[in-house]
């Protein structure tokens, strides 16, 4: 296998990966969704209490979307990398493609 396919083969196995870690993130509910459950929500609550409930109930299988602040340093930090990187990549796959063609041939086709 040349250079170029283990270097795309890599590409989709991280991009794979990173699709199914973001489907686990993001599907915190659990069970069939078959019969309701009962939650009683104490007065006053906090969110966090309220995630730590429906944790114990078995209603979500994780409570860390929950606990997730407005000022949480990390999720801005995450969330500005992973859109820094996506567009980057956006705009160098397609110039990259664009650079190895030649402008006269280019040209006469069009």
């Amino acid at each position: 296998m040349s250079g170029r396919g283990v270097r795309r083969l890599a590409v989709a196995a991280l991009a794979l990966l990173a699709i199914a870690a973001l489907a686990a993130l993001f599907q915190p509910f659990a069970g069939d969704g078959g019969d309701p459950v009962r939650v009683e929500i104490p007065k006053e609550a906090g969110v966090g209490e309220i995630a730590d409930l429906l944790h114990e109930q078995g209603v979500v299988s994780s409570a860390f979307l929950f606990e997730v602040r407005p000022y949480d340093l990390g999720v801005y930090v995450i969330t500005g990398t992973v859109l820094v990187v996506t567009g980057l990549l956006a705009a160098w796959v397609p110039a990259r493609r664009a650079a190895r063609v030649d402008p006269l041939v280019a040209l006469r086709a069009g």
